[in-house]
């Protein structure tokens, strides 16, 4: 049996080891010289960071309590900044979305949306015989039973899906379809 972080749905694992930590949550210098281009102030270069490298390790962005303190002291360690346990985003979000748009076109990743949903909608709808969840077909008609959260390459894949160029990824700690 896999371990938890090896699944679709990854997590961060219970304990991080020294390795684990330099291995996977250690800045690259030049994603340290872009968190210097991008972000002005100490707190802000730390946070980005350790949302990069999150997003590198689960491939989607966790609740900022979910990031485990050792992550975020090994990140600013590295940085040379004063030693923190969580990051924050004093008052609104909008610096955590913007760094997470920023961190998306750093890594040319993009977010599914509403409008990816209604591409993929008519697939496996006729005549009342087939059923659509919006992101995945359970068409009786074809029978192609593509199911989102299939990321194992033997699941059966939707035909729409593959027309329209889509894959399977996780985000946001589900599994969904982006158009490549």
């Amino acid at each position: 049996m896999a371990s938890i972080e090896r699944t679709a749905y990854p997590r961060f694992p219970r304990t991080l080891t020294l390795k684990d930590l330099q291995a996977s949550f250690t800045p690259r210098p030049d994603e340290t010289e872009w968190a210097l281009r991008y972000a002005r102030r100490p707190q802000g270069r730390l946070a980005l960071l350790v949302l990069l490298k999150c997003f590198q390790y689960l491939r989607y962005f966790p609740a900022l309590e979910a990031i485990p303190p050792e992550v975020v002291e090994h990140v600013s360690a590295t940085l040379g900044v004063t030693p923190e346990q969580t990051i924050q985003y004093a008052g609104s979000q909008t610096a955590l979305y913007r760094h997470h748009k920023a961190i998306r076109d750093l890594l040319g990743v993009q977010p599914y949306t509403d409008a990816h949903t209604r591409k993929l909608a008519g697939c496996g709808r006729g005549a009342g015989e087939g059923q659509t969840t919006g992101a995945g077909c359970r068409s009786t008609r074809t029978g192609c039973g593509f199911r989102p959260d299939a990321v194992d390459a033997r699941e059966p894949r939707c035909p729409l899906a593959e027309q329209l160029g889509a894959r399977i990824a996780p985000s946001r700690g589900y599994a969904c379809v982006i158009p490549t």
